[in-house]
């Protein structure tokens, strides 16, 4: 190194608030909090994607929002191990008990961070909106199916755009690590406000468009609400998508930004997971109802032969005997086909109900297992 050239490692980043003196020695660390979040947000994610994966085996059925939801998983995955070793590298501490070359190296992680959460978190939500389409539309394009699209096309603008923005934070990277390099940065703490904004903003909408689309739903206030409940973990994610909000701005007005960037990093892991959770309870209930049905066939001494995937073109039969032509997808014979109904409550001369159409109590229906 050139004798003219500060030595960074041994430069403080920044300095003590009055009162508090440097600690290098053992000083105070989120490391452990860091490392105790992630194990039981990685738990409880894994435990829903082992609920999806077994429903995906069972059913021998892989849709793209299934595969979506997988590389969000695979992202959220990078960006615990990243933020875990980001702090065992200082990234914890006080920024005063830090020096200015660790903190650099922390800031480009922390970009890299921020990448894999925004493609993770794109891809999470775009996985709901998909199911929601699938569950509440059908190939009448009405109200409900335009404010689905429009929700995921928006969606996809605003986190490609911000996926643009952290890639092209500075341009070369590499002066992320070495502000000497010629080139260009943007105000990256302005940009984790940015992502704040546009994540409360998402997770809101991922609420709001299906209680509203349940609330069009001609089923009893009862069922409206197990439907919704389905949903309904997404508040968790509201919640704390707003303490990240706090957090953010800390680390916007620089004070103690080493320690506030860590807290944020943990509230992002909670977020994303409460997330990608949301996308894989719609499974719960499936795999709820195979468990019924095991039972039911194995108590009446028929065995386990049900075949799902025969079940589901039966189903689909049903649909379309139903009155297939002018049928909305808000529909308590649509909720069945995706397992949002109660098998002990249907009959072979049931009233079906749909928007803008009611079947007769004496039209027949066909009996069939519905698919869990």
């Amino acid at each position: 190194m050139d004798s003219a050239t500060p030595d960074l490692s041994k430069i403080p980043a920044g300095e003590p608030p009055p009162g508090v003196r440097r600690n290098s020695i053992n000083p105070p660390s989120l490391l452990n909090a860091v490392i105790g979040s992630t194990v039981v947000i990685q738990f409880f994610t894994l435990l829903f994607i082992l609920i999806r994966v077994y429903v995906n085996v069972w059913t021998r059925k892989l849709d793209f929002e299934d595969a979506f939801v997988y590389a969000a998983w695979v992202g959220f995955i990078a960006q615990t191990a990243l933020s875990v070793y980001n702090s065992t590298q200082c990234m914890s501490r006080h920024i005063w008990d830090v020096d200015v070359a660790s903190v650099l190296k922390g800031s480009y992680r922390y970009n890299n961070i921020f990448i894999c959460y925004t493609v993770a978190s794109g891809l999470a939500k775009t996985a709901i909106f998909l199911q929601m389409k699938k569950i509440f539309t059908t190939r009448v394009k009405g109200l409900v199916y335009w404010v689905i699209v429009v929700s995921l096309v928006a969606n996809a603008v605003g986190y490609t755009a911000l996926l643009f923005l952290y890639v092209f934070t500075c341009w070369p990277r590499e002066k992320l690590r070495d502000p000497t390099i010629p080139g260009y940065c943007m105000d990256w703490k302005g940009m984790i406000i940015t992502m704040a904004i546009v994540n409360i903003i998402s997770d809101v909408e991922a609420i709001i468009v299906p209680a509203w689309t349940i609330w069009q739903l001609q089923l009893a206030t009862k069922k409206k609400l197990s439907v919704f409940a389905v949903f309904a973990v997404g508040t968790f994610a509201v919640a704390i998508g707003c303490a990240g909000v706090y957090y953010r701005v800390l680390v916007y007005m620089k004070l103690d930004t080493t320690w506030h960037l860590t807290q944020t990093s943990i509230l992002c892991m909670a977020e994303l997971g409460s997330v990608i959770i949301v996308g894989c309870c719609p499974y719960v209930p499936r795999l709820y109802r195979r468990r019924q049905i095991k039972s039911s066939t194995s108590s009446n001494g028929y065995g386990s032969s049900y075949d799902p995937v025969s079940s589901r073109s039966k189903a689909r039969s049903r649909f379309q005997t139903i009155g297939d032509t002018d049928l909305r997808a808000n529909s308590d014979v649509h909720l069945e086909m995706h397992d949002y109904t109660n098998d002990a409550e249907r009959t072979g001369h049931e009233e079906q109900v749909s928007i803008g159409m009611r079947i007769p109590k004496t039209t027949e229906v066909t009996q069939t297992s519905e698919p869990v």
